[in-house]
C-alpha cells in the first residue's frame, strides 16, 4: 500500500489498552493481609512483623504482608520434614497428578495471575499474560511428566530432601515456577521464601496449592527480608538452598551455607550480548531489543550488550534511534506499551555503548567475558550461528530471537553468573542425589613405615610441597592447554586415555610394589592398581558418547539444542584411602569430559602421584592438561578455590578443608563438589559414571528458530 493511505496508517496513535484490574483488586481489598502460609494453613507470624507491599509504578499501598523471623522459618522446615517421608514416597503417577493439577490451576487464573503479577512487579501485562502465566502452567505440565518417570529414569536416586527456595523480584511466577516444578516432581518439600518486593505472587499461588490438594507441609511460604533469608539459609533441618538474585546475595549465602553440607544452587544473572553480523535482519533486531529492555528494565544492574558488526553500524544505529523515537511508555497494565514507566528507558544508552567488531572471531571474544549468561546470535547464515553458539561461553544462546524460554530447554548459572540448572532433566538431576551408598571395605595403613615426608619443597629424591605460586602457575598452564584439549574429538581424546590405561597396565606389578609398600597390604593393592586401569578404560570410552541432544519444545518451529561442554579448568583434591585409583578415578571423567586439571593427590602417600606422572608423560598426555601438585592437601584446594581461572573444584578430605573450599569458592561464584566421607572407591556402582560426567560437563541451551 502506498500514497495517502500509507502516510495515514503510519500516523495514527494507538489507543489504550488496560487490561482489567477488577478481579485482582477485589481480591487484595478481601484479604487487607496475608499471613504466612505454613502446612496448608495460614498463621500469624510469631515475629510480630509485617510489611507493606507497593504497586511499584503508582506507589500504591496493596497489602499488608507478615515478615517471617527464625521462629517462624523453623515452624516451616518443620512442616516440610514432617512431610517429606509421605511425598518422597508417594507413588509417581500419584505425585504426576499433584503437578497436573497445579498446572490447570495456573491455567484456569491465568489472567488473574497476570494482572497481579504486574500490580507487584511492573513487568507489562502483555508479557505477564502471554509469556510467564502460560510458561509457568507449561512447567508443571512437564515436570509432572518427569514426576510419573522418576523411578524409570533416574534409578539408584533419591529425593534430595527438604529444599529452602528463595525467589527474585522480578518474574516472581515463572521464577517460582522454575524451581518449584522440579523438586515437587523430584519428591522433595519446600519452604518458599519470595522477595519482600513480590510477595504477593507466591501468597496468590498458595491458593492454588490448595485447590489442587498437595498434602500439607509439601509447599509453605514465608515472605521476610535479608533476616528471613539468612534464617532460612542457615536453618540446620534443610537439604538444599536455591536462589536466584544479585551477585553478593548469592556471595553471602554461598558463606553461609559452607561446611553446612547443604547442597546449593545459584543464578545471579549477567549480561546478555547481542551479536549482529551484517546479513541479519536489522528490524528484528531492533525489535528483539526493545523486547529485551521490555524484560530487563527493573533489574539494577546493565543486562544487555550490543556487538555489532562495521560494516552494519551505523544503519542498526539509525533504526534503533528511529524506534526509540517511537516507544509507548505508559502504564504496565496497558497492552499497547512498549516498556513501563516504572524505571528509564535505556535504548539510547544502549546505543551510545555500541561495540563494533570485524570478524566472528573478534565478535566472539568481546562476548565471551566473565559476567555473560546468555547471548543473541542474529545472522541468516546458518553456519555461521551454529559456530558462533557453540563458541561462546554462556548458558544459554538464542539464534534469531531473544528470551524464549520452555521447560524443555535447561536455564541456569554458567560460570560467573552460579551454577545450577532449571528446565528439562537437568532441573530433575538438581533436586536427586544418588541413593546411600554401601560402607566402603576398610582401608588403613598396616605397614611398617611412617608416611613419606613432604618437606619444604624438597627437590631430587624428595616429594616437593607445592605453594601458592605452584598453583598459580599450575592453574595458567592448564587454562593454555584448555582450548586444544577441550577443542579435540572425543575420539581423540579416548585413544589418549586408552594409551594411559595401557602403560599403567604395563607397569602394574611396579605400581601394586609401591602402593603395598605404603599400605602393608599387597592384594589389595594389586586390585587397586587394576581397578585403576580399568577406570580410565571406562571413561576412554564414554569420551566419544558425551554428547547433548535435541530437545522436543513446546513452542513450534523452534530447535531446542543441549549441548554439552566441558566444566574447564578443574581444580581436584584427593583424599588419602586408595590413592593412586582415588586419583585416577576423579582425574578420568574430568579429561574424557575435554577439562584440563590442577590435581592435589594425597597428602599421605604422594609418590602414587609422582609415579602416575610418569605414565601420562608415557601416553602423550599433552602438556598442562594434567598438573599435579604435591603438598599440603587443603592449603592446595584453597587455592584453587580462590584462583578466578579455576571453573570448578573437587575436595575429597575433612570437613573443615570441605568447608574452607566452599566458603572461599564465593569470591567467583565457582561450583564445588566436596564428600568428606569414605567411598567406596573399588565398587565401579558408585565410584565411577554418570555422576562423575555429570559433575565434569555444564549444559548450554541454543534456540534456534526454523520455518518460513
Amino acid at each position: 500500500m502506498t500514497g495517502p493511505s500509507q502516510d495515514a496508517l503510519q500516523s495514527l496513535e494507538y489507543g489504550p489498552a488496560p487490561e482489567d484490574p477488577t478481579p485482582v483488586l477485589r481480591w487484595l481489598e478481601d484479604r487487607g493481609r496475608f499471613p504466612l502460609f505454613v502446612a496448608n494453613r495460614w498463621v500469624e507470624p510469631r515475629s510480630g512483623r509485617w510489611f507493606e507491599a507497593r504497586n511499584p509504578a503508582t506507589g500504591e499501598l496493596l497489602a499488608h504482608v507478615a515478615g517471617g523471623g527464625a521462629e517462624d522459618v523453623d515452624r516451616a522446615v518443620r512442616a516440610a520434614q514432617d512431610a517429606l517421608p509421605a511425598w518422597s514416597r508417594t507413588p509417581d503417577p500419584v505425585r504426576a497428578q499433584s503437578l497436573y493439577a497445579l498446572a490447570g490451576e495456573v491455567h484456569k487464573h491465568r489472567r488473574f495471575l497476570a494482572v497481579l503479577q504486574t500490580f507487584e512487579t511492573g513487568r507489562l501485562v502483555r508479557g505477564s499474560r502471554d509469556v510467564d502465566v502460560p510458561l509457568a502452567a507449561w512447567h508443571f505440565s512437564h515436570h509432572a511428566g518427569w514426576a510419573r518417570l522418576r523411578s524409570r529414569e533416574f534409578p539408584g536416586y533419591e529425593p534430595v530432601g527438604v529444599v529452602g527456595q528463595i525467589l527474585p523480584e522480578s518474574l516472581p511466577l515463572l521464577t517460582l515456577a522454575w524451581e518449584l516444578a522440579p523438586a515437587l516432581a523430584a519428591g522433595c518439600t519446600v519452604v518458599l521464601k519470595p522477595s519482600p518486593q513480590a510477595p504477593l505472587t507466591a501468597l496468590a499461588f498458595c491458593e492454588l496449592v490448595l485447590a489442587a490438594g498437595l498434602p500439607p507441609g509439601v509447599v509453605n511460604v514465608v515472605p521476610g527480608d535479608e533476616s528471613t533469608e539468612e534464617a532460612l539459609v542457615q536453618h540446620p533441618g534443610l537439604d538444599k538452598i536455591t536462589f536466584t538474585g544479585s551477585p553478593d546475595a548469592g556471595r553471602r549465602i554461598r558463606r553461609l551455607t559452607a561446611g553446612s553440607g547443604k547442597h546449593l544452587s545459584l543464578e545471579v544473572g549477567g549480561a546478555c550480548s547481542f551479536l549482529v553480523f551484517e546479513d541479519a535482519d536489522l528490524d528484528a533486531v531492533v525489535e528483539g531489543v526493545v523486547d529485551s529492555l521490555g524484560l530487563t528494565q527493573l533489574h539494577a544492574r546493565p543486562s544487555l550488550r550490543l556487538l555489532v558488526q562495521e560494516s552494519v553500524e551505523d544503519h542498526l544505529v539509525e533504526k534503533l534511534r528511529a524506534r526509540a523515537e517511537r516507544l509507548r511508555v505508559g502504564d504496565p497494565l496497558d497492552q499497547a506499551v512498549d516498556l513501563a514507566a516504572v524505571a528509564p528507558v535505556r535504548l539510547e544508552h544502549i546505543v551510545q555503548l555500541c561495540t563494533t567488531f570485524r570478524s566472528p572471531t573478534e565478535a566472539v571474544a568481546l562476548a565471551n567475558t566473565r559476567d555473560t549468561a546468555a547471548a543473541s546470535v542474529w545472522t541468516e547464515n546458518v553456519s555461521l550461528a551454529v559456530d558462533v553458539a557453540c563458541r561462546i561461553q554462556a548458558g544459554t544462546v538464542w539464534v534469531n530471537c531473544t528470551h524464549v524460554f520452555d521447560p524443555a530447554g535447561g536455564l541456569g548459572g554458567y560460570r560467573h553468573g552460579g551454577f545450577g540448572l532449571d528446565g528439562s532433566e537437568e532441573s530433575m538431576r538438581e533436586y536427586l542425589k544418588p541413593a546411600s551408598r554401601p560402607q566402603p571395605l576398610p582401608w588403613r595403613q598396616t605397614g611398617s613405615s611412617a608416611p613419606e615426608s613432604l618437606g619444604p619443597r624438597q627437590q631430587g629424591g624428595g616429594i616437593p610441597e607445592g605453594g601458592q605460586r605452584d598453583v598459580h602457575a599450575a592453574v595458567q598452564a592448564a587454562r593454555a592447554a584448555l582450548p586444544g584439549w577441550a577443542g579435540s574429538s572425543g575420539h581423540v581424546r579416548a585413544q589418549v586415555l586408552y594409551s594411559w590405561a595401557e602403560n599403567l597396565q604395563a607397569r602394574q606389578e611396579e605400581f601394586a610394589a609401591r602402593l603395598a609398600r605404603m599400605t602393608g597390604d599387597h592384594r589389595l593393592a594389586e586390585l587397586e592398581v587394576r581397578r585403576a586401569a580399568e577406570r580410565v578404560v571406562t571413561y576412554a570410552a564414554w569420551a566419544d558418547k558425551l554428547h547433548g541432544g535435541v530437545r522436543p519444545a513446546a513452542h513450534p518451529g523452534v530447535l531446542v539444542l543441549a549441548l554439552r561442554e566441558p566444566t574447564g579448568v578443574v581444580g581436584i583434591a584427593c583424599p588419602d584411602e586408595f590413592p593412586l585409583l582415588a586419583l585416577v578415578s576423579l582425574v578420568a571423567p574430568a579429561l574424557a569430559a575435554g577439562n584440563t586439571v590442577v590435581a592435589a593427590p594425597s597428602p599421605r602417600y604422594p609418590r602414587a602421584a609422582t609415579d602416575l606422572r610418569q605414565v601420562l608423560d608415557a601416553a602423550e598426555v599433552p602438556s598442562g592438561v594434567v598438573n599435579l601438585l604435591t603438598g599440603d592437601r587443603d592449603a592446595l584446594a584453597v587455592g584453587l578455590a580462590q584462583h578466578e581461572d579455576v571453573d570448578a573444584v573437587w575436595y575429597f578430605g575433612t570437613e573443615n578443608g570441605a568447608a574452607a573450599v566452599e566458603r572461599e569458592s564465593a569470591g567467583d561464584l565457582k561450583e564445588t563438589w566436596t564428600c568428606t566421607q569414605p567411598w567406596d572407591w573399588l565398587d565401579p556402582r558408585w565410584a565411577e559414571g554418570r555422576e562423575f560426567l555429570r559433575r565434569a560437563t555444564r549444559v548450554k541451551t541454543v534456540w534456534i528458530p526454523h520455518g518460513e
